[in-house]
């Protein structure tokens, strides 16, 4: 069973600490953040401790749209983008390996990404941009 982590909402999720989390998995994480918070990109990593969800997440931005949710997990970590019924329709033609519920309720819906390694921040990184050019 997978398990959340980052569940202390006293202990901030610092560097050393990921790196323990993350195990092998860190150097994609850290090539993702390097890439996406490049000029180019300009997106904002901001870690918070969410109540609801009893653990912190990083909230990763671009001004004042929200691109994608980070979290913790036992050696590696998720990405979860979320897209309206509209525009999920896009999806399939970026050939894209993320988790398409088959049925999709409520207003948004997510695609939702286990990265384990660097190779699989490329298909994080095409959606991501596909994300920010939408309105």
């Amino acid at each position: 069973m997978e398990q959340k982590l980052l569940g202390d909402s006293k202990i901030y999720p610092s560097s050393e600490m990921l790196k323990a989390i993350l195990g092998r998995s860190y150097a994609a994480y850290e090539e993702l953040r390097k890439v996406l918070s490049s000029a180019e990109w300009g997106l904002n990593y901001e870690w918070r401790y969410y109540n609801d969800y009893k653990s912190w997440l990083c909230k990763v931005t671009r001004k004042k749209k929200t691109v994608f949710w980070l979290s913790a997990w036992d050696k590696y970590f998720k990405i979860s983008i979320y897209f309206t019924e509209k525009t999920i329709g896009g999806i399939p033609s970026l050939q894209s390996g993320g988790v398409i519920p088959k049925k999709a309720k409520g207003k948004f819906v997510p695609v939702i990404y286990d990265i384990k390694t660097k190779k699989q921040t490329k298909e994080v990184i095409t959606i991501a941009r596909y994300k920010m050019r939408l309105k």
